[in-house]
């Protein structure tokens, strides 16, 4: 527009031509920016619903995809097809007037009518369904998982027989507030494997910290400090730390891994073997902190498996 009003040979009608599409463009760039503003503020909105958990995650998912959903244009709905006689000029095909006869249908013969006799249709054979059966319902009958012993030794002066199940992971753990700084991590991991010697059997835990400050947050697993142990009943059994453990550094220099003994009395075997577990009560040296389990089942499976 500037370039034609310093042009001393464009016409006034050029120059209107302009000023409209001047005027097009500016409405389409004010309203682009509504939608960017409107874009911003539902982009706010939305990253503050990730961050939830649990229920308020749940609660708050239709109102975050109601908010996207009014972003998205909608579709131009096209107008309504004229019929192809209207196009061409003429109707293709006449109806029937009201007056012409209907012609009449053929008589067959009394040949036609011995030699054709109606066929009784049967209905069509319908697919053969599978009885449910309970007993093959993987969701009430979960196949056995494979029983894998890490260690399997006898000792040549005492004699006594050790055995180690392999260490599965039995929960993890990230606060809400740490979620952001460690992007894909998680904040803690822990291992467990049961394990026995001449007898007494023993819950040893793992910890993974992913965190450069965890000998300042967490201290050590303290000698004789607790693991509350809470199963899906509501009952609880306490286990005392053999040893204390500094932790030890990671080849990364960002994780700390703190290893636990907790004796288990011979008397509560058979309730972990039947009870799911729910969450776990572990005491550092700078105080207690509870964890919800994931994997509810892997101490009764691996006493199960120790006890074969």
């Amino acid at each position: 527009m500037a370039a034609s009003i310093a042009d001393t040979l464009a016409t006034p009608e050029e120059r209107e031509i302009l000023k409209k599409a001047l005027d097009i463009a500016e409405k389409a760039e004010k309203a682009a920016l509504r939608e960017v503003n409107k874009a911003d503020k539902v982009l706010v909105s939305v990253q503050k619903t990730a961050d939830l958990e649990g229920d308020v995650l749940r609660k708050n998912l239709p109102k975050a995809h109601k908010q996207v959903a009014a972003l998205i244009p909608k579709p131009e709905v096209a107008e309504d097809e004229k019929p192809i006689a209207d196009i061409l000029g003429a109707v293709a095909v006449s109806a029937p007037s009201d007056t012409d006869p209907l012609p009449e249908a053929p008589v067959p013969t009394e040949e036609e009518t011995v030699a054709s006799p109606k066929k009784d249709k049967k209905p069509a054979a319908r697919p053969p369904f599978k009885q449910y059966d309970p007993a093959a319902d993987v969701l009430l009958n979960p196949p056995a998982r494979n029983c894998t012993l890490t260690v399997d030794t006898r000792d040549e002066f005492s004699g006594e027989r050790r055995r180690e199940v392999q260490k599965e992971e039995l929960f993890r753990f990230t606060s809400p507030s740490l979620k952001a700084y460690l992007q894909d991590r998680e904040h803690i991991v822990c291992n467990a494997s049961v394990s026995t010697t001449g007898g007494a059997q023993l819950l040893q835990l793992q910890f993974q910290i992913n965190d450069a400050n965890a000998k300042r947050a967490f201290g050590n697993l303290p000698k004789n400090g607790v693991a509350i142990l809470k199963f899906l009943d509501g009952e609880t059994l306490t286990l005392y730390n053999l040893r204390a453990d500094e932790g030890r550094a990671g080849d990364d220099k960002v994780s700390y891994t703190f290893a636990g003994q907790y004796p288990i009395d011979p008397g509560m075997l058979k309730k972990i073997q039947k009870t799911l577990l729910d969450k776990v009560r572990i005491a550092w040296a700078t105080g207690y902190e509870d964890y919800d389990v994931q994997n509810v089942d892997l101490l009764a499976r691996q006493i199960g498996c120790l006890l074969k």
